[in-house]
């Protein structure tokens, strides 16, 4: 049993989430494969294959009629195919630390991205042609083909760490069997009533019925009967290989029982004891506040990521088309176009990697949420730049839309190109603070100290990244001086939003050796 009057971590466990995901170089090499495999894929379906080729019909067919889709398109499995494909690079480069599986990783991305070039130029169908859709719809193309390949090379690339555990003699198993299973079971159960939630809220709260959530409603699904099925061996094996009684704590699943648990001894027999612990325990609050970022993010990521790539798809095959009639990319309306696919590819790995550090937190990975912002100003300011919170606040500080005509000083071609560099530029220096983060990416929580990328010059890169690419992206389109009050005064949100994370992280003495070490939130040399 374990005892929930205390907090205290015990010397023989392992719970420091700082020694997970703390290779930068894990979310460099994810995100820039699934740059590359966007990129390509958007090529593929514009040239050989519309929409990734017929839509799935009758895609949830055993689930409830209330749960049924009609059809879903085709290219929403391949981007969810590209996502699964990017974590399991990942998390390959993160724990194959060996050189030799570094090697090996590194030959099969590069082999991977080039035959998915060649695909994209010069592809065919595989297993299906124009005229044949529905009765061969599961069929793959030649694309999902390579990816499938991709992922299975992948797999081999962990024999090197599994040959070298056999030649140390490890016993990795650390729990009793009979314990692991007993477990497994009721956190299984857990799940069903947990994602079975998810599901009901998905496609009934009518929040989630615009068509803006269609992505998201099709996951929950998904996410669902995956966990039917996958779920009881992926915590069978947790409990075997990363079981431990205190860990146990910050398992969400495991703290849905004690909930219920709690509840049902204060309804049935009026013992509210087991309740008032439960909640109280620190390690419970902050799985539960853990749980709600997830729930709060997730949906919005995975609808970004199908924009993102639609976006990219679309200025991608123009910029391409228009340089092949010959035309120069310092030509405006080429360098327009050339602009938004590199817009779009940016934020296609932002989102992707932010998604998947949403998602993937797992004691495997060790980068489980340390801590969660405690505030509500921490958490206003935060929500307050995502739908549908940034709707209420754009109504008031709308710094975007206020005018029709452009600045007039600053619409020579020269000018805004020049500005639209410059926004690049600073976008990519936002992107390479999600990056550094990597699997460990998440807003509103502490999973460890980063100190690497731009994080080792100021402690808020992306913040000012974003800040100064909204006005250098602005600027051209500012023709009423309220315009310039009112971004100013989103600036001011951000501000905000840098302070109350210091706040919520200066608790841990490692974060106050940081600042130590890194004096400057913005700018360095300034401020």
């Amino acid at each position: 049993m374990i005892d929930l009057s205390r907090d205290k971590i015990p010397s023989t466990v392992n719970f420091d989430v700082r020694r997970g995901c703390q290779s930068m170089s894990t979310g460099v090499v994810g995100g820039l494969f699934f740059a590359g495999m966007m990129a390509f894929y958007a090529l593929f379906r514009a040239d050989i294959l519309n929409n990734g080729g017929p839509d799935i019909i009758h895609a949830l067919w055993w689930l409830p009629a209330t749960f049924s889709l009609p059809s879903v398109p085709r290219s929403y499995y391949d981007i969810l195919f590209a996502l699964l494909l990017c974590f399991q690079v990942m998390v390959t480069w993160e724990l194959a630390k060996h050189w030799l599986a570094r090697c090996m990783t590194t030959l099969v991305l590069a082999a991977s991205l080039f035959a998915a070039y060649l695909l994209a130029r010069k592809g065919r169908y595989l297993f299906f042609s124009d005229d044949v859709y529905s009765g061969t719809a599961w069929l793959w193309t030649q694309m999902e083909a390579l990816w499938a390949l991709t992922a299975l090379a992948l797999l081999s690339v962990w024999l090197v760490p599994m040959a070298r555990a056999l030649k140390a003699g490890r016993r990795p198993v650390v729990s009793p069997l009979g314990w692991a299973i007993r477990t497994a079971c009721w956190r299984w159960l857990a799940g069903i009533v947990f994602f079975g939630t998810i599901l009901i809220l998905s496609f009934g709260h009518p929040y989630y019925q615009s068509k803006f959530f269609e992505p998201w409603r099709t996951l929950s699904a998904y996410v669902f009967s995956a966990f039917l099925v996958l779920g009881p061996p992926y915590i069978l094996l947790t409990n075997l290989f990363r079981g431990h009684r205190f860990e146990d704590r910050s398992d969400p699943l495991f703290n849905i029982l004690l909930l219920a648990r709690g509840l049902s001894l204060a309804v049935l027999r009026w013992r509210s004891r087991s309740l008032r612990r439960t909640l109280a325990n620190r390690r419970v609050k902050v799985s539960f506040r853990d749980l709600l970022v997830k729930l709060f993010f997730l949906p919005l990521m995975v609808n970004f990521i199908f924009e993102e790539s639609s976006g990219l798809s679309q200025h991608l095959s123009t910029v391409l088309s228009q340089l092949a009639e010959g035309q120069s990319i310092l030509k405006k309306t080429v360098f327009d176009h050339a602009y938004w696919a590199m817009f779009h590819t940016i934020f296609c790995i932002d989102v992707g990697v932010g998604m998947l550090g949403y998602a993937c937190s797992s004691r495997w990975l060790g980068n489980r949420s340390k801590s969660v912002e405690p505030t509500l100003l921490g958490w206003g300011v935060a929500l307050a730049c995502y739908p549908p919170f940034n709707q209420v606040s754009g109504i008031y500080l709308p710094f975007k839309s206020m005018s029709t005509t452009l600045n007039p000083y600053l619409q020579a071609d020269w000018i805004d190109m020049g500005l639209k560099a410059m926004t690049i530029a600073l976008w990519g220096i936002y992107v390479s603070a999600t990056l550094a983060f990597g699997l460990r990416f998440s807003n509103l929580t502490h999973r460890g100290i980063i100190t690497r990328g731009p994080y080792a010059f100021v402690r808020h890169p992306a913040y000012t990244a974003k800040v100064l690419a909204t006005w250098s992206s602005g600027l051209t389109t500012f023709s009423d001086p309220r315009q310039y009050l009112f971004l100013l005064v989103w600036n001011g949100v951000y501000y905000l939003r840098a302070i109350t994370e210091e706040r919520h992280l200066r608790l841990d003495p490692d974060y106050r050796r940081y600042c130590e070490r890194v004096k400057y939130r913005f700018i360095p040399g300034l401020v």
